[in-house]
Parts: structure tokens; C-alpha cells; sequence
């Protein structure tokens, strides 16, 4: 009886080369695919071509093990203009949740405010009301603690 082992096809971790690893951030990505396309435009064609037939064989491989090959330019541009585009747009909303909460906090205060003079002035009022109190009594202190010499 055969046994076939299928670890290779589910669950086993994707080894990707060296070469064909990128970051995660498409701006760094983008700048190690410029600095790799910079440095083989340099190289003489034979040598060239020899190492972009390489390149493509693992490129391959690494696809066939199931393992996303960052190497376009232009989407890695594309991606680095959206997160771009996504950072602006993030931070005008924070800023407009600044500004709504420092207004609703100021209003908050005005309030606030508002209640506490209206408080003061219907205490003044009501002490206006009362009038005067009994002649000779209202006003004096009896019994005074100072002690005279």
C-alpha cells in the first residue's frame, strides 16, 4: 500500500528567495524593484539576459508554491499613490474631528457659563426681593469673639 503525503500542497509554509522578497510597504517594495531593475541595466546584455531567465524560473517557482511575487512597477506605484491618497484622506477627517470636538467643547463651555451668570443674577434678584430685615437686628454681631483690652 502507498502512503502520499499532501503536507506540501496544504498547510506547509511557502519558501520564497531571498531575491523575490520585498517589503510589505509598496514604497520600500517599489524601491528595492527600481534598485534591482537599476542594477541589471547596468550589467553587459549577456549577463543580463542570463539573470532575468533566472529570475523568471524562480519567479515562477515561487508562484507555483503559491507565494505573491511583488515585482510590477507600475502597481506597486499605483499602491504607493493609494496609500499616499489614503494617509491625506485620513488625516483630513482627523483634523475635521478635531475642529467638530474643539467646537462642541467650546459650546459645551459657553453653556456652561451661560447657566452659571444666569444662576448668579436669579440670586441676586431673589436677595433684592426679600427687602429689609428687622431694624436693629439684621446685619449685627452679637456676641463677638474679639476680646477687648
Amino acid at each position: 500500500m502507498t502512503t502520499v503525503a499532501f503536507s506540501a500542497l496544504a498547510g506547509a509554509p511557502v519558501k520564497v528567495s531571498t531575491k523575490l522578497k520585498t517589503a510589505s510597504d509598496p514604497k520600500q517594495a517599489l524601491v528595492k524593484v527600481q534598485a534591482r531593475a537599476e542594477r541589471l541595466a547596468n550589467l553587459p546584455a549577456d549577463k543580463r539576459e542570463a539573470i532575468q531567465q533566472k529570475d523568471q524560473w524562480h519567479k515562477a517557482d515561487a508562484r507555483m508554491e503559491g507565494a505573491k511575487v511583488k515585482d510590477d512597477i507600475t502597481k506597486l506605484r499605483k499602491a504607493v499613490k493609494r496609500v499616499e491618497h489614503e494617509k491625506v484622506k485620513s488625516k483630513k477627517e482627523w483634523d475635521e474631528r478635531k475642529k467638530q470636538v474643539a467646537a462642541s467643547m467650546a459650546a459645551k463651555q459657553k453653556k456652561r457659563s451661560d447657566n452659571i451668570a444666569m444662576r448668579a443674577e436669579r440670586k441676586k434678584d431673589k436677595k433684592g426681593k426679600q427687602g429689609k430685615g428687622r431694624p436693629g437686628f439684621e446685619g449685627k454681631t452679637f456676641g463677638s469673639k474679639k476680646v477687648k483690652k
